[in-house]
């Protein structure tokens, strides 16, 4: 019987599994359906993954940047104080300096130099107009000395720089040797 049943299973009668396999069976445009749609959607997925990534990949670079730009910002700021600190030092040794120029002047001409220059200028402009500023310091032509009311004046010899004072009074030389013969001739 057994063996009859087996044959009438074959001879048209479906068997359990084939009833099973056939009322599970998808048909072939839905399979392609649905395959096509899980492959589009692991596409996009894989899309937006890598979106994301590359996003991702962006803000880190551009947050890298932002930090090397802080350091190299922080940097120049640095740098910026160490010369602003430099800077300071030399303007308040330019004002000392300027401070000693100007004393060194009479007190009558200091307001010759002029007011808006700033004080490195100031510093140049007295360099430049000192000479012209200061009085010239007289010749020294020896006053005093030799004939000049002392009375020990025939024991003090000419000076050396005798040469020097007829200069000072546009002596010719014959003039000078004249001038100094008859001083050593007055003892």
């Amino acid at each position: 019987m057994g063996a009859d049943a087996n044959e009438q299973g074959q001879s048209g009668a479906p068997s359990a599994e084939t009833i099973n396999t056939e009322s599970h069976m998808i048909p072939k445009s839905r399979f392609d359906e649905v395959n096509s749609e899980n492959k589009k959607l692991r596409a996009e997925l894989e899309a937006r993954e890598k979106a994301e990534r590359e996003r991702t990949e962006k803000t880190l670079l551009e947050q890298e940047r932002y930090k090397e730009r802080a350091d190299k910002r922080a940097a120049e700021l640095t740098e910026a104080n160490a010369k602003a600190g430099k800077a300071d030092a030399y303007e308040a040794a330019v004002n000392r300096l300027l401070e000693t120029e100007l004393a060194s002047l009479p007190e009558e001409v200091r307001d010759l130099v002029p007011e808006d220059y700033e004080p490195h200028k100031k510093i140049d402009w007295i360099a430049k107009n000192k000479a012209k500023l200061l009085k010239p310091a007289p010749p020294n032509i020896g006053a005093g000395g030799i004939g000049a009311g002392d009375p020990n004046a025939s024991n003090k010899p000419i000076p050396a720089d005798f040469g020097d004072v007829a200069k000072a009074f546009s002596l010719s030389k014959e003039q000078a040797d004249a001038a100094a013969k008859r001083l050593t001739n007055r003892s």
